[in-house]
């Protein structure tokens, strides 16, 4: 089975998103961590890369809207069920 998303991108500033928001770039994705736009801190995550990394205010994302779910490294869905 193939699912294909035929949804226009949804195209923002980096500073137009809320904290939290789940975003695009590269190919990657990252989640929004703080509003600060200074040399000093990071504002987003790459979960990807694993580290923390900086936008610039007016660097163009593309928002995706869902939820995030974490788990621990030792889950699993089978777990889930119990």
């Amino acid at each position: 089975m193939q699912i294909k998303d035929f949804s226009k991108p949804i195209m923002l500033p980096h500073n137009q998103l809320a904290l939290s928001a789940i975003f695009k770039f590269n190919d990657r994705v990252f989640i929004k961590v703080s509003e600060a736009y200074n040399d000093d801190f990071s504002n987003s995550y790459d979960l990807s890369k694993k580290q923390l990394v900086q936008f610039s205010p007016d660097t163009e994302v593309e928002y995706v809207r869902g939820t995030l779910i974490l788990h621990r490294g030792d889950w699993s869905d089978a777990n889930a069920h119990q």
